[in-house]
């Protein structure tokens, strides 16, 4: 599939970057409150880093694009 959803029971917004494995950001935004869902398709396949923060807090995820 060519989407991500983010889930979250955080009540403010929040942002994400999508970084290649060199570290160069391919898609960043704004996420809101509850669901956000992330189209891929504009991204090759490969391995990505996504790196979210909602408020003070942050993880980040390995993502694998088939």
């Amino acid at each position: 599939t060519d989407k991500v959803t983010i889930s979250s029971d955080f009540n403010g917004d929040g942002s994400y970057q999508l970084a290649d494995l060199t570290g160069k950001i391919v898609d960043h935004g704004s996420l809101n409150a509850g669901n956000s869902v992330l189209s891929l398709s504009h991204i090759r396949k490969g391995v990505y880093l996504l790196h979210v923060k909602l408020g003070e807090g942050s993880k980040t995820f390995r993502l694998v694009k088939q």
